[in-house]
């Protein structure tokens, strides 16, 4: 198995991320792609052009994605023969109000979208690269977009992550992200 990483980043990646990689994924072949493209969805999708990688896994550059989660979620798909793992988060470490609005966004996709996953917000995922599947310039949430196009064949497996928010994190979910959420929600649903 080699591992083609995307890893969005505004700024320079976390130090200690780096690090934790290297050791953690030491005996994995795998290639790092920082990708530092205006919008997290079409950074993403450019990395995913210049993986080479059979699997590809996608975490944030910012530290708050563990390398030893992401060295978990590759056994996991290799374990559990799945084509898609992705994190599912416990929400302790967000304040109050951005806790209510990734329930409220992972309820309102769950319900309008028949999806059956914990978190369709999650931007943490590793799979098989013909298993992720979106377009950029219609995603504002690149997870959710790919568990939509996840088929009946394709098998699934959420892991259960902590998220830790390191100190001056700034959460990518506000108000203005809900509302391109909603706007979102109902083109897939009009799509399906």
């Amino acid at each position: 198995m080699f591992v083609s990483i995307v890893m969005p980043a505004k700024d320079e990646p976390d130090r200690a991320l780096l690090e934790d990689l290297a050791r953690q994924l030491r005996a994995i072949p795998c290639e790092l792609l920082i990708q530092k493209e205006k919008g997290i969805s079409n950074a993403v999708w450019h990395g995913l052009r210049r993986a080479t990688g059979d699997v590809v896994a996608i975490m944030d550059g910012d530290g708050t994605h563990s390398a030893f989660d992401l060295r978990m979620m590759l056994a996991a798909l290799r374990e559990q023969e799945a084509d898609l793992v992705v994190a599912s988060r416990h929400f302790d470490c967000y304040p109050w109000h951005r806790r209510q609005i990734t329930k409220v966004a992972n309820w309102l996709a769950r319900n309008w979208l028949g999806l059956p996953y914990r978190d369709l917000m999650t931007a943490f995922l590793v799979g098989n690269r013909e298993t992720i599947r979106f377009e950029p310039s219609k995603s504002c949430k690149f997870g959710l977009e790919i568990l939509c196009n996840i088929d009946d064949t394709e098998k699934v497996v959420e892991f259960p992550i902590s998220r830790m928010l390191k100190e001056g994190h700034k959460s990518h979910m506000n108000w203005k992200e809900g509302f391109y959420l909603i706007w979102q929600l109902m083109r897939l649903k009009l799509e399906k």
